[in-house]
């Protein structure tokens, strides 16, 4: 902090001096504000008081450049995975599931009991109901 001449400080901390480079470089990968303040020395909210601005520049160009290396990796490696990860997210691209069997009766039996061990429960979770209402009036 600057004074006027022959003013002398009244005490309180020094001014930190933070190379607002290193704290870009920290912020476009995503940094979290505790991982740069324990990189660059200082409390994290030092860093919300005077560098937030600067850190949330840096960290939408971070996205965007990751952004730019998917879409790249994408289109111009050819990359599958990537290719439907994108189709998904920004096309709405879905995988249509459908079930098939070349045992269609066993497929029936299974579904039958999957269902009937869900109906179980149910009634088991229901006597159990009954039974502590029961007991609550009968006290």
């Amino acid at each position: 902090m600057a004074y006027a001449k022959g003013h002398k400080s009244t005490g309180g901390r020094s001014k930190l001096d933070l190379d607002v480079r290193q704290i870009r470089e920290l912020a476009s990968i995503q940094c979290t504000m505790s991982e740069i303040a324990a990189v660059m020395g200082c409390h994290r909210d030092t860093l919300t008081d005077n560098y937030s601005a600067i850190i949330n520049e840096a960290r939408e160009d971070g996205k965007g450049s990751l952004r730019r290396a998917q879409y790249n990796k994408a289109v111009k490696d050819g990359n599958p995975a990537m290719l439907i990860w994108l189709g998904k997210h920004y096309l709405e691209q879905r995988e249509e599931v459908k079930l098939t069997s070349t045992n269609e009766p066993e497929v029936i039996k299974l579904m039958k009991q999957i269902e009937a061990i869900g109906t179980g429960r149910n009634e088991k979770r229901n006597q159990r109901k009954l039974y502590d209402n029961t007991n609550k009036t009968s006290k």
